[in-house]
């Protein structure tokens, strides 16, 4: 039977004292806890090792990333991002400002892909189209466009002067010396020129 000093509860079977820690030391004294001494409450457990899973931990990977996922509106994720990238510019924060630019332009593409027949699971684009807009998007973007013969959906780009060629989105972690005025306009007049096809198209009714 474990020995116990007036006033002090049992320790209980899995209230044994914390290993490593002195047995004066109160970690809950100045949290205002209702726990006494260097004892944890009969409810917490101390596991040592690699945690197991328990009976309730069900769900897999891919379903808690999932849950944190909003739906998917390339239309309005277009516009945010240009928005917010206008702010920016005007405010002389050119390296998000750029990167807000190749964003805009990604979802706006990704909007006519929808609509031309591009395919969604999980919320997202298939493998062959979850690129960004200097991985071959506009090159994924043109096959969606031959095949459905729509030739009002042509972006003024050509392979020497597609606009988004240096836009990468690992420079996100890059230092902002790199970004200067002249890439920014590059890509603004890109996501530019995206923006105002939707909205031609949209105003032909050619898009709902």
């Amino acid at each position: 039977m474990t020995a116990t000093t007036p006033g002090q509860p049992a320790l209980g079977k899995r209230d044994e004292p914390c290993p490593g820690l002195p047995q004066r030391f109160d970690p809950w004294k100045s949290s205002g806890l209702p726990f006494a001494g260097n004892r944890l409450p009969s409810h917490v457990a101390v596991t040592t090792g690699t945690p197991q899973a328990s009976h309730d931990d069900h769900f897999t990977e891919q379903e808690v990333e999932m849950s944190n996922v909003f739906s998917a509106d390339f239309r309005d994720a277009m516009d945010r991002h240009w928005q917010d990238a206008e702010l920016l510019y005007k405010k002389d924060r050119l390296a998000n400002a750029e990167h807000l630019y190749g964003l805009s332009a990604e979802c706006g593409l990704k909007a006519l892909m929808k609509y031309l027949g591009m395919a969604m699971k999980d919320n997202k684009p298939l493998k062959d189209d979850s690129k960004h807009i200097n991985e071959g998007l506009w090159d994924r973007y043109e096959s969606y466009r031959e095949a459905r013969g729509a030739a009002r959906f042509s972006l003024p780009w050509q392979d020497d002067n597609f606009p988004f060629e240096d836009w990468n989105i690992n420079n996100r972690y890059a230092n902002r010396a790199h970004f200067g005025e002249d890439r920014l306009k590059k890509h603004r007049s890109g996501a530019k020129a995206v923006r105002k096809l939707v909205a031609n198209l949209e105003k032909e009714g050619l898009l709902p």
